[in-house]
């Protein structure tokens, strides 16, 4: 409050990066515990061994989703301006374009 009037400061990081229903959403289960995202992270990789054994023995690979085309571009944009950023702002960049 200054002068009786009250002023906002703009936020430094938007309600969307502090959703945990979005990141809910993302595991497809309302209550997440450790465990269940460990079983995300060991079926996700077991997904990419396919692929890389599929790729190895010469199969074509298919041509990637444009949503996960445009979370690289984030990815990259976020890691090549990760000066600018506090630790704690980089970081949540980073999980805000995680997906499982």
């Amino acid at each position: 409050m200054y002068n009786g009037n009250t002023s906002h400061s703009l936020l430094l990081l938007s309600p969307q990066m502090w959703s945990v229903h979005d990141f809910m959403e993302a595991v497809g289960q309302p209550h997440v515990g450790v465990y269940t995202i460990i079983e995300k992270f060991q079926k996700e990789q077991q997904k990419v061994d396919y692929q890389v054994k599929a790729i190895i023995h010469g199969a074509q690979c298919s041509a990637p989703k444009k949503e996960t085309i445009e979370r690289e571009k984030r990815f990259d944009t976020i890691i090549k301006n990760q000066q600018n950023f506090t630790l704690m702002e980089f970081l949540c960049g980073i999980a805000h374009n995680f997906s499982l």
